[in-house]
């Protein structure tokens, strides 16, 4: 499973691809069709682009899909949390009982500016989601951003209190190397859902992640060193010792 009932947060960087692949991921969900290598079950899917305008949607639809699913909704605005957003949520579910999946790019964009950014306020307000996920039975993605300060486990990199992470049921970090490759490693960790890392390609043409393979464990060790070389480098700026000084 990747996205099951509950709240998930996605995040990256900004101008990684993030609404690319959650664009992909609603027209796949809606059609029923496979995300990679996870089967979805098909439902209608709301996805509140608030970074986007209505003609922006519609040429990146025409971009990733030849024919657009009729059960795929897609809004440019709506009100913050605090004033209303899950009641809006709410009546699109009322007049489509089979949603099962609601996006909302970005996150930020619908934080009350006026809650103090501390574990419990990120907790309570992200807790909001959850409640309603849990009552209609759908999943809610978030999309999020990382911070730019470099850590080896990029689930810490995730903006904001760990009082976001405790709440949500699962966390999705999309991550390059380097911005100017077209390869990138989507890590998945959460509470009904299996810690992987995905391998993603993202091809210019279609403006589509896809698959490559999923990273091994003796990848990830490697991917543990070099991120420790690169936390060596960025503090230290130089190093100059034996290879068992470097490991330790």
């Amino acid at each position: 499973q990747m996205l099951p009932t509950g709240v998930h947060l996605f995040a990256g960087s900004p101008k990684i691809g993030k609404s690319w692949l959650v664009l992909w991921l609603c027209d796949k969900v809606a059609k029923g069709e496979k995300v990679w290598e996870f089967d979805t079950q098909q439902c209608t899917v709301l996805y509140i682009a608030l970074e986007d305008t209505k003609s922006t949607l519609h040429f990146r639809i025409e971009d990733i899909t030849e024919q657009a699913s009729d059960c795929a909704y897609a809004i440019t605005s709506c009100s913050s949390l605090s004033e209303g957003l899950l009641d809006e949520i709410h009546n699109f579910v009322s007049i489509h009982p089979d949603t099962g999946l609601v996006v909302i790019d970005t996150l930020q964009l619908v934080r009350d500016p006026k809650e103090k950014h501390s574990y419990a306020g990120d907790y309570n307000e992200l807790h909001k989601f959850v409640d309603y996920a849990q009552e209609k039975d759908i999943a809610i993605l978030l999309v999020h951003h990382l911070r730019k300060m470099p850590d080896s486990d990029p689930i810490n990199r995730v903006s904001g209190s760990t009082g976001l992470l405790g709440a949500v049921d699962s966390i999705l970090v999309l991550e390059k190397e380097a911005r100017t490759e077209n390869i990138a490693k989507l890590y998945i960790t959460g509470r009904r859902v299996r810690d992987q890392v995905l391998i993603l390609t993202f091809e210019e043409n279609t403006n589509v992640w896809r698959f490559v393979e999923y990273v091994t464990n003796k990848q990830s060790q490697l991917d543990k060193l070099i991120s420790g070389i690169q936390c060596i480098l960025q503090s230290e700026k130089r190093f100059k010792g034996t290879a068992t000084e470097l490991l330790e």
